[in-house]
């Protein structure tokens, strides 16, 4: 296929400095606090379908962040999203007015 004259080409892009500047991004762990859905999965034990139902939810409540880490995986570099609560839940209860 050629490219069409009545259209002006883009310009010239340098790959191997794009592909330098990714190779230069951090990668490895989240920091502390992060989890992926998976870990969440097994400390809730819950599904994934529930597990990333409660993350959504509790993201739009503004109780869980989410940011997108890069994590090395055995198939290659991957961007994969990690949870940290912003708060811990507190119950609604209170042991102050318990009968003995």
């Amino acid at each position: 296929m050629t490219h069409s004259p009545h259209r002006p080409r883009s310009k010239a892009i340098d790959w191997a400095v794009k592909f330098e500047e990714l190779q230069r991004q951090d990668i490895g762990p989240p920091p502390p606090g992060f989890f992926t859905c998976h870990d969440w999965e097994k400390k809730l034990k819950r599904r994934t379908a529930q597990t990333r139902n409660l993350l959504r939810m509790a993201c739009d409540a503004g109780q869980m962040e989410r940011k997108m880490f890069r994590v090395q995986l055995p198939t290659g570099l991957r961007f994969l999203p990690h949870y940290r609560l912003l708060k811990p839940a507190q119950s609604g209860r209170s042991s102050a007015g318990k009968a003995s």
